[in-house]
């Protein structure tokens, strides 16, 4: 099972770009990359706030065309679970 919250770096850093970033903008590409390389059974990626959005939803098109497409995963629809009385911090995903 790989599991990231990569994703979260767009959104704590206050960066709007997303795969535009050059710096953080390559770290989905990279969390691809080693998905490809250990091919595990079940992927969790973390949502941040407005991805679904994002870009008029260009980088959710990305995203799921990677997974999907490039890596031959079935993605379940994207989903926000409410943890808050699961884990003792309070994060805003929608």
């Amino acid at each position: 099972m790989v599991t990231t919250g990569v994703l979260l770096v767009w959104a704590s850093l206050g960066r709007a770009h997303g795969f535009a970033d050059k710096t953080q903008g390559t770290l989905f590409f990279e969390v691809a990359r080693i998905i490809s390389d250990k091919r595990p059974s079940v992927l969790l990626l973390e949502n941040v706030k407005h991805l679904v959005r994002h870009d008029k939803g260009r980088t959710m098109e990305t995203i799921l065309e990677t997974l999907s497409g490039d890596l031959g995963y079935h993605v379940y629809e994207p989903r926000v679970f409410d943890a808050r009385h699961v884990v003792p911090q309070q994060i805003d995903h929608n």
